[in-house]
């Protein structure tokens, strides 16, 4: 919850902590789930959906209320931002909500049908979803002339379909609508929509979606497709000297075009170009025994793309643009491999893999964008050494510079405090990101010895019982 000493509608929230405890029993009540009929069974699925969008409503009206002032006294950086720290939910999904919050404000929203038909337990989140990406896909004009249209006519498919049925539908509305945007060549709405998103999933692999202008995607389609094409096939002498075995290219094309995505990648690393002080590196942040493959070591971190098998960190070590940072178990930097620890690039590269981004807890702004801040202003005699500086984005390098976040060193290792409206106890914490993962592979280590983990006061696992020494 967010802590403020002044709260303007008491009202509120007593009804939101009796939503709680309501919440709470029925949680309780349909453990006993089993003992319905097959008909009650999903006659309770269906009010519980219901439930459930109208609280999707009650949640876009809160955030509606959230002014990008208020974000900025919370501490964030915007309303999306404050959303994914506080909720602890995907950046997109926050962004998607506050978007949905403005469509769906019943005074001058685009989709205020929908808002309304949500609130009533009629439609999910997932149609408003659809009506946001429908009004987006129209130019300026046409969207305020038929917002209205639209958005009556999606409630209605909304009430009767799934939410793809509904994107299906919508589709032709689109057609007929602005017949001449597959036509009409670049425009400028159409381009604002240009956007590249890379995840991670489980297993390592590296998701790629994205939507490019016509240009941009030819210039793309065209290097891949020059990289895609099949090895011609050779014929090769078998050991025996005599026997002649023909080898071909059997990649399918799926996979000829992800292999060409990668060699274009690796062109580019070996390019010269220079951006923020530096070429482009991959960036592996990894213990000595992670380095080494030893059993039991865990896995090492990719900035780029998460966490790493040992046999993935054997082939990026080949690799010239790698830079492999070494930590020692209290997170506190070994070596920078064969750079130079007094350069500002191996500093940089020290602070990342140390803190795992910006110091102020649940920002997840890009390394890139990220600054250097000396915890000791230099002006007042601070060194511009690794244990007396951390990384911190623009926004919350400003706030800490005006103290509205204050930072400190203890043993090498950084430390904040939140503003007093946010946390009005006033403690220090740590970056959570890198202390998170130390505690996942400390309780990790300490299930593959076959002991049972130790409890905290409140029955939960308590993975610090096996800190190692010096861990703060």
């Amino acid at each position: 919850m967010f802590e403020t000493s002044d709260v303007p509608q008491p009202e509120a929230l007593r009804l939101l902590a009796g939503l709680r405890a309501q919440a709470d029993e029925l949680v309780a009540c349909l453990e006993r789930a089993w003992a319905l009929s097959p008909v009650d069974k999903a006659r309770a699925v269906e009010e519980l959906a219901a439930a459930r969008r109208v609280a999707d409503a009650a949640h876009l009206a809160l955030v509606r209320s959230l002014t990008p002032a208020d974000a900025a006294e919370l501490g964030g950086t915007s309303v999306a931002g404050l959303l994914s720290w506080r909720l602890r939910i995907p950046h997109g999904r926050a962004t998607a909500d506050v978007d949905a919050a403005r469509v769906t404000d019943p005074d001058t929203g685009d989709l205020r049908g929908l808002g309304a038909a949500l609130a009533a337990g009629e439609v999910s989140t997932g149609h408003v979803d659809v009506g946001r990406r429908v009004l987006d896909q129209l130019p300026v004009a046409l969207r305020t002339e038929h917002a209205a249209s639209i958005d009556a006519f999606l409630v209605e498919q909304s009430k009767q379909f799934r939410p793809g049925v509904c994107q299906h539908l919508a589709g032709h509305v689109l057609d007929r609508v602005d017949p001449d945007r597959a036509e009409r060549g670049f425009d400028a709405d159409d381009f604002a929509r240009r956007f590249v998103d890379i995840t991670t999933d489980s297993t390592g692999m590296v998701l790629v979606r994205g939507q490019l202008g016509p240009v941009e995607g030819a210039q793309l389609k065209a290097a891949i497709d020059h990289y895609a094409e099949p090895v011609p096939a050779t014929a090769a002498t078998a050991t025996d000297g005599q026997t002649r075995v023909r080898i071909i290219d059997d990649r399918s094309p799926r996979q000829r075009r992800a292999d060409a995505v990668s060699r274009i990648a690796r062109q580019s690393l070996a390019a010269t170009g220079v951006r923020g002080g530096e070429p482009p590196r991959i960036i592996v942040t990894a213990t000595a025994e992670q380095v080494a493959g030893a059993p039991g070591a865990g896995r090492a971190t990719c900035e780029q793309t998460g966490p790493q098998t040992a046999t993935m960190v054997r082939r990026l070590r080949c690799e010239a643009a790698l830079s492999a940072v070494v930590l020692a178990p209290s997170g506190a930097v070994l070596n920078l491999g064969r750079t130079v620890r007094c350069a500002t690039p191996a500093q940089r590269r020290a602070l990342l893999a140390r803190d795992g981004g910006c110091v102020i807890p649940g920002c997840d702004v890009p390394s890139a964008q990220l600054e250097a801040h000396h915890v000791t202003a230099w002006a007042a005699g601070g060194r511009t050494d690794v244990d007396q500086m951390v990384l911190a984005c623009g926004p919350h390098h400003t706030m800490v510079e005006l103290g509205t976040w204050v930072v400190r060193m203890v043993d090498g290792l950084p430390q904040v405090r939140a503003p007093r409206w946010v946390d009005p106890d006033q403690h220090w914490v740590h970056p959570p990101r890198r202390t998170a993962e130390h505690h996942a592979r400390a309780l990790g280590e300490q299930l593959a010895l076959g002991g049972l983990p130790a409890l905290d006061d409140t029955g939960h696992v308590d993975p610090r019982a096996a800190d190692p020494p010096g861990w703060p």
